[in-house]
Order: C-alpha cells, then sequence, then structure tokens
C-alpha cells in the first residue's frame, strides 16, 4: 500500500509491518493504541519504526490513518471497539508500575530541590 505521511511516500504491506514489529517491545502506551500481532503499541512507534524517520516529522492522526488503510485497528487506549474497558495486560501493568515510580522518584526530586532554593532564599534575606 502507498500512501503519503509527513509529506514523504510510505510504501508497506501489512505483513511488512507484523514482520518488522514482531521483535520491537512495545513501549508504554499513553492515548492511542494499535494491535500488530499480539502485541499493543503506539501507533507513532510502529509508524517510525518501519520508516526511520523521526516521530516529530509526522502526526499521530497519520499514522492511526495509514495503519488502519493496512487493516489494523487503531483506537484510544483503554476502550476496546465496543466502548469496553480493555484489561490492561501484565506487560502494561508493569509499564504503568515503572512509569509511577520514576514519577515517584521525580516528585521527591523536585520536593528537595524547592527545600534548597527555599533555604538560599531565607540565607539571602537574612544577609
Amino acid at each position: 500500500m502507498k500512501a503519503v505521511v509527513g509529506g514523504r511516500d510510505f510504501e508497506f504491506e501489512r505483513d511488512d509491518v507484523v514482520r518488522r514489529m514482531r521483535c520491537v517491545a512495545p513501549e508504554p502506551i499513553r492515548e492511542h493504541v494499535v494491535g500488530v500481532g499480539d502485541d499493543l503499541y503506539p501507533p507513532k512507534q510502529v509508524v517510525a519504526t518501519l520508516t526511520g524517520w523521526p516521530r516529530t516529522s509526522f502526526t499521530t492522526m497519520e499514522a492511526q490513518r495509514v495503519l488502519t488503510k493496512l487493516g489494523f485497528r487503531c483506537r484510544r487506549a483503554g476502550a476496546s471497539a465496543d466502548t469496553t474497558v480493555v484489561v490492561a495486560d501484565r506487560d502494561v501493568r508493569d509499564s504503568v508500575e515503572t512509569r509511577l515510580s520514576g514519577l515517584e522518584t521525580a516528585v521527591e526530586v523536585i520536593q528537595a530541590a524547592l527545600a534548597d532554593v527555599v533555604r538560599r532564599l531565607r540565607t539571602f534575606e537574612a544577609a
């Protein structure tokens, strides 16, 4: 199938996509998801993997349009075609737990930085 993505020609068949993504670990899902084989991927990850193009050079909508034309089902994360909630599989849950742990660490770092700023301001005001 031929299409234009990000102003450039895109030419892949469904089997090419499945074969290329078979050995690629899915990244964390944020807002949009596409099922390729037995895995769920962000649509931009799939197109970027296939083309080697930077993700900033095309939109999620372009990626979804092309993948849908190839016969893949794209949707918002958390909902299936019949609008029922999709239960996350173990890998997705692990990914969410990893992301939450990272956020907790980031909050601790921010709190420490703010405490240091407050300390410096008090020192400055006292001088």
